[in-house]
C-alpha cells in the first residue's frame, strides 16, 4: 500500500507516519529541505520511508508530484500552520496549500486513489454556544484567522466531493509527546505557577495516538467517503480541571494565579509586540489565540463518528497527560518540580 502524507514532520504528521510504517505501508512524506527529518529516520520501518522536498503553498511545485499522486492509494494531508502573524500567512499555508494540492489529485485522476483525507480543525467549526457541543451540522463560525483559513482549506477539498473520495476530519486540541499547543500548561507548572480562567471554560480533546487511530480508520473506511467528522474524546473537559491536573503530575506546590480574559489580552499582546518587534518567530502566546481562548465553549460532539465508522477515543485525559508530561520530562522540555 502506498500513501502521501504532507506534514509528516509536524506533531500529528509525525505520529501517522510512525503507525503507517507499523503497517509496513510505503510512505511518500512531503517535507520542506528545512525540515528536521531526524524522528522520521529512525522510525523502524523506515526503509519504507520516501521523502519528497517541496513547498505545498507554491503551484509550480506540484510538477514534482506527478508521478506520486498517480500511483499511491492514500493521500493524508495534515501539512498546516497553527502561528503566524498575519492572516494572509494563515491563508497561504491552510487553505491555498490544500487548493494547489486537490486541484492537482483531481487533475492526476488516479482511478485507484482510495481516499483523500484532510485534517481540519474545530476551530473551523468554531466555538459552541453552550456546554452541549456543537455538531457537524452547526454552521460554522470561526473566530482566529487560523480557523478561517482551515474552513477555507474544507471548502476547497469540498469542492470535489463528487468526483473524489474525501473525507474530512475535525479534532479539537491534540496533546501528547511532541506538542507544543498544550505545552505552555506545563512548562508554566513547572515553574510553580497554575492559571486559571473563567470557570465557565470548556474544552473537547483527544490524544494524538486516538487521533491518529481516527485517521487511519476514517480514511480507510468506505462509509467515511464524502464525510466531514469530529474525532475528539466523548467527554467535555473544564478547562482549569485539566489544568489542574497538569500541576498534580508535574509540580503539586504550583502556586494558583487567577487570570481574566482582559488580563490575558493585555499580556499576550505585549509578548506578540515584543516578539515581532525582535523579528522572532511567531509564538503560540498570540493575538488569535486569546481570540478562540476569550470563548467559554471548545466542546463538539462526536456520535457521527461513532456511529459511522465505530471510532471512539480511549485514552483518559489523566493517562495521556501523563504520558506527554513524561515525554516533555525525558526531552528536558520541562523539569519536574513535584515534591
Amino acid at each position: 500500500m502506498k500513501v502521501l502524507v504532507t506534514g509528516g514532520t509536524g506533531f500529528v504528521g509525525s505520529h501517522l507516519v510512525e503507525k503507517l510504517l507499523e503497517k509496513k505501508y510505503e510512505v511518500h512524506c512531503i517535507c520542506r529541505k528545512t525540515s528536521n527529518l531526524q524522528h522520521l529516520k529512525s522510525l523502524p520501518g523506515s526503509d519504507n520511508l520516501r521523502f519528497i522536498n517541496i513547498d505545498i503553498s507554491i503551484p509550480s511545485s506540484y510538477n514534482a508530484l506527478t508521478d506520486t499522486l498517480n500511483n499511491v492509494d492514500y493521500i493524508y494531508h495534515l501539512a498546516g500552520l497553527i502561528k503566524a502573524y498575519r492572516a494572509e500567512d494563515y491563508d497561504r499555508a491552510n487553505f491555498l496549500a490544500t487548493k494547489y494540492l486537490i486541484e492537482s489529485v483531481a487533475l492526476a485522476n488516479n482511478k485507484n486513489l482510495k481516499r483523500f483525507l484532510y485534517l481540519s480543525s474545530l476551530a473551523a467549526a468554531g466555538p459552541s454556544e453552550d456546554v452541549q457541543g456543537i455538531t457537524e451540522e452547526t454552521p460554522c463560525r470561526p473566530v482566529s484567522y487560523y480557523g478561517q483559513s482551515k474552513l477555507k482549506g474544507e471548502i476547497s477539498v469540498n469542492h470535489y466531493k463528487t468526483s473524489l473520495p474525501i473525507t474530512i476530519l475535525r479534532p479539537p486540541p491534540v496533546y501528547g509527546p511532541r506538542d507544543s499547543g498544550l505545552l505552555f500548561f506545563f512548562q508554566a507548572a513547572s515553574c510553580g505557577i497554575r492559571p486559571q480562567f473563567n470557570h465557565k471554560k470548556h474544552i473537547s480533546l483527544i490524544y494524538v495516538k486516538d487521533l491518529v487511530d481516527a485517521i487511519i480508520l476514517a480514511a480507510e473506511n468506505p462509509r467515511a467517503v464524502g464525510q466531514t467528522y469530529f474525532a475528539a474524546n466523548r467527554d467535555y473537559y473544564p478547562i482549569n480541571s485539566v489544568i489542574k491536573i497538569i500541576s498534580r503530575i508535574v509540580n503539586d506546590k504550583a502556586v494558583t494565579v487567577k487570570l481574566s480574559d482582559g488580563a490575558i489580552k493585555i499580556i499576550t499582546g505585549f509578548y506578540e509586540g515584543f516578539c515581532y518587534a525582535l523579528g522572532r518567530e511567531p509564538s503560540m502566546i498570540n493575538s488569535q489565540k486569546v481570540l478562540e481562548l476569550s470563548q467559554n465553549y471548545w466542546t463538539c460532539r462526536t456520535e457521527k463518528i461513532k456511529i459511522a465508522i465505530s471510532f471512539e477515543a480511549s485514552t483518559p485525559v489523566e493517562k495521556g497527560l501523563r504520558e506527554t508530561a513524561n515525554w516533555y520530562l525525558q526531552n528536558e522540555w520541562i523539569t519536574n518540580k513535584r515534591r
